[in-house]
């Protein structure tokens, strides 16, 4: 038997070209992009301030459920049922307390802290109208609806004046 064994060897350079060509295919499928289709630069600060956007917009959004949630307890529309008022009420003041634990735990870079303002205001806002929710509906009187709706009034303001923010809806 003869051994016909060729030896066939692959110059460094040739490795180091497929390794740049993977690299650069993988981080062309990886890399995110803005809205105008180009790559984004995410340094440590713009990954930061991008993270803590994304917090606010699913804030904004759990806020805008409490907003209705409190709207629907304030319309009347669980009648007469005292303790599914009640309960209705506590689970919004419950869920606002959460949230508001929520913003204040997590940490705003320095360039986002306009935005971090706005959102721990609304959130605020948003507790003391639960509360005064709460309160109507333990002493039901025209005094305590009107404190209720005017609370469910300022923390509507204070989420528009949110949603107003540029920092929250910015597109790179």
């Amino acid at each position: 038997m003869v051994d016909d064994e060729i030896e066939i060897t692959i110059p460094r350079w040739a490795w180091i070209l497929a390794v740049i060509l993977l690299l650069v295919t993988v981080g062309y499928f990886v890399s995110p992009v803005n809205a105008a289709g180009r790559p984004i630069f995410l340094s440590p600060e713009v990954k930061a301030i991008s993270d803590f956007r994304n917090s606010a917009t699913a804030w904004e959004g759990k806020l805008r459920e409490i907003d209705s949630q409190l709207v629907r307890l304030l319309s009347g529309a669980y009648g007469s049922d005292l303790f599914e008022k009640s309960r209705q009420s506590q689970a919004v003041v419950e869920a606002t307390s959460w949230l508001l634990q929520e913003v204040e735990r997590v940490k705003a870079p320095t360039a986002a802290s306009p935005l971090r303002e706005l959102v721990y205001r609304a959130t605020t806002v948003y507790l003391e109208a639960a509360r005064a929710t709460l309160v109507w509906i333990g002493e039901p009187t025209t005094e305590n609806l009107s404190t209720a709706q005017a609370a469910l009034d300022v923390a509507r303001a204070a989420l528009q004046k949110m949603e107003r923010s540029e920092w929250l809806h910015q597109t790179e």
